[in-house]
């Protein structure tokens, strides 16, 4: 049936792919009670929801390159030998644990 939707349809896959998910009722409840008072549909809803935190999920990954590119190379090696190559990290790291 859906099959055949399509085929009359002429829908692309630029247009959006269906798909079935199986959502807790409690839940659904709440997103449909949400959506209607947006006046969305439940796949709006579902579709904007992935979206944004698609995006969260990009802004937290940039953060984190952000934080890393400045402590690389934050650490004064003169001042912190121990750092000075893997080996003195290893057995700096196997001291703490002992």
């Amino acid at each position: 049936m859906y099959d055949s939707y399509i085929m009359r349809k002429k829908v692309s896959l630029e247009q959006g792919i269906r798909t079935q998910i199986v959502l807790p009722a409690g839940l659904k409840r709440k997103i449909e009670l949400v959506a209607k008072q947006r006046a969305i549909s439940l796949g709006q809803f579902l579709r904007e929801s992935a979206d944004r935190a698609l995006m969260q999920a990009e802004v937290r990954q940039c953060e984190q390159g952000k934080i890393v590119d400045r402590l690389i190379g934050s650490v004064d090696i003169d001042k912190h030998h121990v750092w000075r190559d893997t080996d003195s990290i290893s057995q700096w790291v196997n001291n703490l644990r002992k």
